[in-house]
């Protein structure tokens, strides 16, 4: 992920004992390979300017070319019953290219503040929205959504097949608030439906509340909500009434789902310094694809690195270049639902995290969410 903001936060999703990262150059960010993939686009605030814009979908085709056709099920185009809905892109490529979709007339700007066709915000009593997009190619295909606003640019890299699941945690940073700007900036959990009638249940961690839809209707600290959604429509959860508090993150909130959803974190204008207005966030794995053993990778600045622990008892350890332990053994002792900050030292080449000491011992998988500051 490259940020263009004076304050700059570098921040990578790691699973699966792989490392999936955003490169400081956009071009190279490694996505899933996929022929099909499921995305929620986040509000994010256009702060006097454009914000979220410009937004577009990045494509990659690999040796063989594939047909790459756009939709979203939920909302769909009909001159008669729906012609304000989306209409199906088609993009035909050669092998070993690339192609940019750009989305930017869906989103509001300044100009146009009521342009609400693709950001999933509170625009609804429920909080139910029509916009998940639906992406599917003839062959195997990267995507990623890249917002390129000069002070706030991230990109999200798509999953495809590993973005897909029943039971998810989120994690989030919690050191820094959201900066205090109108439009509102916040974070947010945003989901998206890939069958219809599916329940998802969302279980909060205590001692933290949550607010949905237009009305900001309440969920208490460590409550549950359950909302049924239908094939590509979107649901977003975010802090009690906006809240900007970096307490108030919805780190290590439970999502259960009776069918395969996708998970979309994002954490919009942090404070990370005076004028720092940075954007974070990602497109979340599921529970069945994180893994139990991950190397850090090396940033000039101290780490920040989350886990968030998936099991009861899950003992996190800590290892330097050298293999030796940094800080206690355990580093830490987490439930399910729970998280951690660990502090890393800059300069390191990289250090290893992991739930095991010996390779024989039973795995316990946890998400890593790592930023440098």
């Amino acid at each position: 992920m490259y940020h263009k903001g004076r304050e700059a936060i570098a921040k990578w999703l790691i699973y699966g004992g792989l490392i999936f990262f955003f490169c400081w150059r956009p071009s190279v960010s490694l996505s899933q390979v996929d022929n099909e993939f499921w995305f929620v686009v986040p509000e994010l605030s256009h702060r006097g300017n454009t914000g979220g814009t410009p937004g577009t979908l990045r494509i990659a085709t690999m040796e063989l070319p594939a047909t790459v056709t756009i939709s979203m099920p939920a909302n769909p185009y009909d001159p008669v019953l729906n012609p304000t809905g989306f209409q199906d892109i088609v993009v035909n490529m050669a092998g070993n290219s690339t192609a940019a979709v750009d989305l930017t007339p869906l989103i509001d700007v300044a100009a146009n503040p009521t342009n609400n066709r693709l950001e999933n915000k509170p625009l609804t009593a429920s909080g139910i929205n029509n916009f998940g997009l639906h992406i599917t190619a003839t062959n195997m295909i990267t995507a990623y959504w890249e917002v390129n606003y000069d002070f706030g640019s991230d990109l999200w890299t798509l999953k495809g097949a590993n973005g897909l699941g029943t039971l998810f945690y989120t994690p989030f940073q919690t050191v820094y608030n959201n900066r205090n700007i109108i439009p509102r900036a916040y974070s947010a959990i945003d989901i998206v439906a890939t069958e219809p009638n599916t329940q998802v249940t969302i279980t909060l961690p205590p001692g933290i509340a949550a607010s949905y839809g237009f009305f900001l209707t309440p969920i208490p600290a460590g409550g549950t909500y359950v909302v049924t959604l239908n094939r590509g429509q979107t649901f977003s959860v975010f802090p009690r009434n906006y809240s900007i508090l970096a307490a108030d993150r919805l780190a290590g909130t439970r999502i259960e789902s009776t069918a395969p959803v996708a998970v979309t974190v994002k954490d919009d204008a942090i404070a990370s310094g005076s004028q720092g207005q940075d954007l974070v966030g990602d497109q979340l794995v599921p529970v069945d694809v994180v893994g139990d053993n991950y190397i850090v990778p090396e940033i000039n600045n101290p780490n920040h690195v989350y886990v968030l622990a998936t099991e009861d008892n899950t003992n996190i350890y800590v290892y330097g270049v050298d293999g030796l332990p940094i800080g206690p053994t355990p580093y830490v002792t987490l439930n399910a639902g729970q998280q951690a900050l660990v502090t890393v030292p800059g300069g390191t080449k990289y250090n290893r995290i992991t739930s095991r000491v010996n390779p024989l011992d039973p795995a316990k998988n946890f998400y890593v969410f790592q930023m440098g500051i």
